[in-house]
C-alpha cells in the first residue's frame, strides 16, 4: 500500500485511472520483511489478482484499477473512501 500511496500522490487523477507500478521487492524479499513464508505472500497476491483488486503483469508489475478498493481490502483506512 505504501508504494501505491506514493504513486497516487504524484497524480491527483489516480482515482479515475489505473495505477501501474513495478514492485520494488521480490516476493521472497516481501516474505522476509513481513515475517511470512513466500507461499503465503504468493497466495495473497494471487488472491488479490483473482478477485480483481489488482491485475498481475508478470512477477514484479501490478496494475491497481481501483485504489479505494485496494485500501478497503488491505484494511488501510487512509486509502479507502
Amino acid at each position: 500500500m505504501s508504494v501505491a500511496r506514493r504513486e497516487a500522490s504524484f497524480d491527483l487523477a489516480t482515482r479515475t485511472r489505473d495505477i501501474r507500478l513495478d514492485l520494488p521487492l521480490t516476493r521472497e524479499a516481501m516474505s522476509e520483511y513481513l515475517g511470512l513464508t513466500i507461499e503465503t505472500v504468493s497466495r495473497q497476491i494471487s488472491q488479490l489478482g483473482r478477485e480483481g483488486v489488482i491485475e498481475l503483469d508478470g512477477k514484479r508489475k501490478i496494475v491497481i484499477p481501483d485504489l479505494d478498493r485496494l485500501g478497503a481490502e488491505t484494511g488501510d483506512e487512509a486509502m479507502a473512501g
